[in-house]
């Protein structure tokens, strides 16, 4: 990077204060994945209404009762197809409103301004292809997680008697679990950016984001840690407030 950290910082605050619309796009998504939420999880109580209360049955020779198999079965099986819709459609709702938001941060970089046509423009030309390429990253991030935690598994499946070396191991793998995403996660922090900028598709947008961490690995983690950090602020003050009202 050219221009230091310190600068940066500073030029995007600058553009930020005399654009304050760029804060409607992360407001949009947020209530609109809210409401989206809601509108689902409510259908989905609607509609199941009748799986929530499993029906039993008694056994005739050991007046054993049992709840209806079925009943569960098409119960785990609705909701594992509502979280995976769920996910889909959070998933391009936040894909749109992301690549709208880069878009107007863009303009606002080139021009000094930008208005929120800027946002429908980019949200509708770059969605598709932010939101294959955010599904191919959660892909990696879960194999990766299956396979560091596969191991200890399979370990304490092999070897039931070593009960503490098991949950050493389990532990360890917990630890890489975490390590592994949070790099995982930095490292692919700019795709979007590379993506709806350079105008890519979604493994183009995945290598040149890559390309552009691995160039600069510590300006790249500083601005994801600041980022983390103003998140983690905001959720904890938005929680304070939750509890007092």
């Amino acid at each position: 990077m050219v221009e230091s950290l310190g600068d940066i910082l500073r030029g995007g605050f600058g553009i930020w204060r005399k654009n304050l619309i760029l804060g409607v796009p992360f407001l949009l998504d947020l209530v609109i994945e809210f409401l989206v939420l809601m509108m689902l999880i409510s259908s989905f109580i609607f509609f199941s209404a009748d799986l929530f209360s499993f029906q039993a049955h008694e056994d005739i020779y050991s007046g054993f009762t049992y709840p209806d198999i079925s009943g569960i079965m098409n119960f785990l099986f609705l909701f594992l197809a509502l979280m995976m819709f769920v996910y889909i459609v959070c998933m391009l709702i936040n894909a749109f409103f992301e690549a709208g938001a880069i878009g107007m941060v863009r303009t606002a970089t080139d021009t000094g301004k930008t208005e929120l046509d800027e946002m429908t423009g980019y949200g509708k030309k770059k969605v598709i292809a932010l939101f294959l390429a955010n599904i191919l990253i959660d892909l990696i991030l879960i194999a990766g997680v299956v396979i560091i935690l596969g191991i200890p598994i399979a370990f304490a499946v092999l070897l039931k008697e070593m009960v503490i070396f098991n949950w050493l191991l389990l532990l360890i793998g917990v630890v890489l679990s975490i390590v592994y995403l949070l790099v995982i996660g930095v490292a692919f922090s700019p795709v979007k950016y590379a993506l709806v900028i350079s105008d890519l598709g979604a493994i183009d947008g995945i290598k040149r984001g890559y390309r552009f961490f691995m160039d600069n690995k510590l300006h790249v983690f500083l601005l994801w840690l600041i980022v983390s950090v103003i998140y983690l602020v905001i959720g904890a003050i938005n929680f304070f407030f939750g509890l007092i009202f």
